[in-house]
């Protein structure tokens, strides 16, 4: 059977122009059809205000697997009654359409099935007209899309292709943040995270003072020239191999977004090489016995020298933040879990009540579903939380800065040589433990331990998400260092 086109349906919040309500929010319903390497998008000429009751959006009510909206038995389920759904609307601002429970009620299904209709005719018309072509181009399948739409819609709503213009790298750039901070740009569907936003801003800064003393433009970017000219920029400013090589992979992810937009014919950019010398060393995870020293750690007797009645409320908020601090590291280092995970555990996730306990999540880096047990340990954690949220919802440099804090207490200050590259040179310095310690130590030392323990690597990337032997293989190294290290104790 030859293979059939795909069609799919995003939700995207689009800003509406200065002459409607200025900071107004539309979000619209954006098809795409795919065939063999060929993506056409267009638009539904569907769509609704974009809002927010209670913390959920507009967005919350799209069912991104069905791509679907949800319905009224849907918001009942998710806890919006009519009154408080009608309550929320009311706050909206003046000028933007007001939905009522009646248009939820009616129109979101009316929306629904014209969508399978046009789900429905898209994918019989298009595929019959697969068949019978011989060849199949953009420019076909474009005219082919955009009269089975027009017959069903009434206009022409498939986006035509871009042309090309004399776009600079840096306006190119700051086109493709903006539309990863909106919202415009997906992946597989879903909106980019704001991690993901930040990495982006980072690289519009550096490309941004590359720009002053080497002058980009796409037919620069080549191994023989963008390369040298980036390396060269980054042993100025001291910018680790490893971040440089980074810098690279993001890059080629904006240079791909170019050519989908037509901003550009393809480059050279799918040869960038760049050769890296790594360095485990800093990667730090702790051994069982560093893990029991933060376990067995009595942080109520922080500040000893001082009376019960000479504690301040200062003291006080202090210690228990080592504590929660304490809590959510031993929930990652029983877990696994990224950071990004743990910080985002409700009472929703957790289920007590199963034979065995178990903690419920799916991740937000690759979307994969974990299941993954309570142990004792784990348990006594969370029986002292009446919400989860309390301690894991954090910042990530509020959470380093409280780890590096809880590591000196603990008394984890062992100097550590950390070797790093630089323009390929080798720069070796020392650095104590609590400095090297981050929001992803947990995760290593619950895979490193799970590996000393004599743990399979398949039954840990169960848990761990890995899908790959390939991206498990670092942690697998740190574990043989710290298995020689014990070794080189015995004698």
């Amino acid at each position: 059977m030859s293979k059939r086109v795909s069609i799919k349906f995003y939700l995207i919040p689009q800003v509406r122009s200065s002459r409607q309500t200025s900071d107004a929010l539309y979000s619209i319903i954006t098809g795409s059809v795919s065939y063999r390497g060929i993506r056409l998008m267009f638009s539904t000429g569907f769509g609704c205000s974009s809002y927010s009751i209670d913390g959920v959006t507009t967005s919350d009510f799209w069912n991104k697997d069905k791509q679907r909206f949800y319905i009224a038995d849907d918001f009942l389920k998710m806890g919006i009654t009519k009154s408080k759904f009608e309550k929320g609307m009311a706050l909206k601002q003046k000028g933007a359409h007001i939905y009522t429970w009646n248009d939820i009620v009616e129109e979101m299904p009316k929306i629904n099935s014209a969508l399978d209709t046009l789900h429905s005719t898209l994918m019989n018309n298009l595929n019959k007209f697969i068949d019978y072509s011989e060849t199949i181009t953009r420019e076909g399948l474009r005219s082919e899309l955009n009269e089975i739409v027009f017959s069903i819609l009434g206009k022409n709503v498939v986006k035509e292709d871009e042309k090309k213009t004399d776009i600079s790298v840096i306006s190119a750039l700051e086109r493709f943040v903006e539309e990863t901070k909106s919202g415009q740009r997906l992946h597989n569907g879903r909106r980019l995270t704001h991690s993901t936003y930040k990495t982006y801003v980072t690289l519009q800064n550096h490309l941004i003072l590359l720009n002053k003393s080497y002058k980009l433009t796409f037919s620069s970017l080549t191994n023989d020239s963008f390369l040298p000219a980036l390396q060269k920029y980054a042993e100025k400013i001291f910018l680790s191999d490893v971040y440089l090589k980074t810098l690279i992979k993001i890059t080629k992810t904006f240079l791909v977004w170019c050519q989908e937009q037509k901003i550009i014919d393809e480059v050279n950019y799918k040869n960038f090489r760049m050769h890296v010398r790594t360095n485990d060393q800093d990667k730090i995870a702790l051994t069982e016995t560093q893990l029991a020293m933060i376990e067995n750690a009595d942080l109520d007797i922080v500040f000893p020298d001082k009376k019960k009645s000479e504690i301040t409320k200062e003291v006080q908020s202090y210690r228990a933040n080592l504590k929660r601090t304490r809590d959510l590291f031993l929930l990652q280092c029983y877990t696994g879990l990224r950071f990004s995970d743990a910080c985002r555990i409700k009472a929703g996730n957790i289920y007590l009540n199963n034979p065995i306990p178990i903690i419920k999540i799916q991740t937000q880096k690759t979307g994969h579903e974990l299941i993954l047990p309570i142990g004792k340990k784990l348990l006594e954690i969370l029986k002292r939380h009446d919400k989860p949220e309390g301690f894991c919802n954090r910042s990530g440099q509020k959470y380093n800065e409280a780890l590096h804090e809880l590591a000196r207490v603990c008394e984890l200050t062992e100097q550590i040589e950390v070797v790093s590259f630089v323009g390929g040179k080798e720069q070796r310095s020392q650095k104590s433990l609590d400095k090297l310690i981050s929001s992803h130590t947990g995760r290593r030392t619950f895979i490193t331990i799970a590996l000393m323990r004599g743990k399979s690597p398949s039954v840990i990337m169960q848990f761990s998400g890995h899908k790959t032997l390939s991206s498990f293989q670092k942690y697998i190294r740190i574990a043989e260092q710290q298995a020689l290290q014990e070794m080189s104790d015995i004698f």
